[in-house]
């Protein structure tokens, strides 16, 4: 297996989290997935990011193969019609784990929402592949899943990849606990260091 810098990866448990966009022309939201390893020492690592907007049976073909290269649990939010495409998907794609997440008042909360991501990335728990440590220095679709980060506002939309990040998160931390570890990492990128 590899990760998103093609490098040979160990892998832990995984999780790939899913923003389902719901419609294909190219003004609409996306669809966006991000897997995401947790490791025995319980930092997390992102292993793929991919966004399209795809139709159903595409949608189906990329969780399929997420889940074949890093036999990760699929989870899906499932707000709305967006439970609809996913009694769709795992009939589609009966062989792949497919889970359904609810995002509520969880989104904004302040130890597990989607702003406790910044005090776990600050705290190093996160692994962002990077050939040099730079935001430059990793994949597009990292970089732009970065650019969401960057860009979040909680009176704003949550950009979709940043939504996947966040419930591929809480599918491991609800899977089997996350243990909170704070380390410096070195040739990996840290958006939380400060010089």
């Amino acid at each position: 297996r590899a990760s998103l810098n093609g490098a040979a990866t160990d892998f832990g448990k995984s999780s790939t989290g899913v923003d389902l966009g719901v419609r294909t022309n190219k003004s609409s939201d996306p669809t966006a997935m991000v897997t995401v390893v947790l490791h025995p020492n319980g930092d997390l690592e992102i292993v793929d990011v991919r966004a399209g907007t795809w139709d159903v049976e595409q949608i189906c073909t990329n969780l399929t193969e997420c889940h074949r290269q890093y036999d990760s649990l699929i989870v899906v939010e499932s707000n709305g019609a967006q439970q609809f495409l996913i009694d769709i998907m795992k009939r589609d794609a009966s062989q792949v784990p497919i889970k359904s997440f609810f995002t509520g008042k969880n989104k904004h909360d302040p130890r597990y929402g989607v702003e406790a991501l910044a005090h776990e990335i600050a705290s190093s728990q996160w692994i962002f592949p990077s050939i040099d440590g730079t935001i430059s220095g990793v994949d597009r679709p990292l970089r732009l899943l970065i650019e969401e980060m960057l860009a979040y506002a909680p009176s704003k939309h949550t950009g979709d990849r940043l939504m996947a990040m966040w419930i591929a998160r809480e599918s491991a931390r609800n899977s089997v606990g996350m243990p909170g570890r704070a380390k410096a990492w070195v040739g990996r990128l840290r958006l939380g260091a400060r010089r």
